[in-house]
């Protein structure tokens, strides 16, 4: 998935009213996207903006930032079911999974557990899991920086805070904007760096 500076401006996928609360922060998340690195000499793009791995090693890649998942229901929720005091416990919940990554590592520092979690809701849109949450539909994992607002509101509450929470199979860990090996950059895109940088 890309987030894209072009000779038309900028281009986002579905989903933006969401994203753009962190300016696409968490763009591999989103439907009717691709995570395909576009040829940015060929296409005329000024930068992409990627999760995961730096990929194409013949583009300049930067670090934006980390992404922190967050493990997190309503407290109605809780209150209903119970809250998980370990990572076993989420088999005896309704997780909210996003398209089919329901495998999901714990890890104390010491030891880490993968845990094979099922659900009613499986979707690829972000907007869908963080509304089904908000009604109350299950557990989820997320990025904070897509749900801070809730979670200081109370409207969201984060559980096994102790353990850090990755998705085994999807790398979704880190921020990077690639660019081609120019000299000079557009004046656009040394903006966009020197705002975004270590702020995400």
């Amino acid at each position: 998935m890309c987030f894209i500076f072009g000779e038309f401006g900028v281009k986002v996928s579905h989903g933006a009213a969401v994203l753009l609360k962190v300016l696409i922060l968490v763009a591999p998340w989103l439907s009717q996207s691709t995570d395909d690195i576009q040829d940015v000499v060929e296409n005329r793009i000024d930068l992409v903006m990627r999760v995961g791995a730096r990929g194409d090693s013949r583009y300049v890649a930067q670090s934006l930032g980390k992404v922190e998942l967050v493990l997190c229901a309503t407290p109605e929720y809780f209150a209903r079911h119970g809250e998980p005091t370990t990572p076993a416990d989420l088999m005896q919940h309704n997780c909210i999974v996003f398209d089919r990554y329901n495998q999901w590592s714990f890890s104390d520092g010491k030891t880490e557990q993968c845990i094979d979690v099922k659900g009613r809701v499986d979707t690829n849109m972000v907007a869908v899991m963080i509304s089904m949450t908000l009604q109350h539909m299950g557990i989820t994992l997320l990025p904070i920086q897509l749900i801070r607002e809730q979670i200081a509101s109370g409207e969201l509450v984060p559980a096994l805070t102790d353990y850090k929470i990755r998705y085994t199979l999807l790398d979704v860990e880190e921020v990077f904007v690639l660019y081609s090996n120019r000299k000079h950059l557009p004046a656009k895109v040394k903006a966009f760096l020197d705002f975004f940088r270590g702020k995400i």
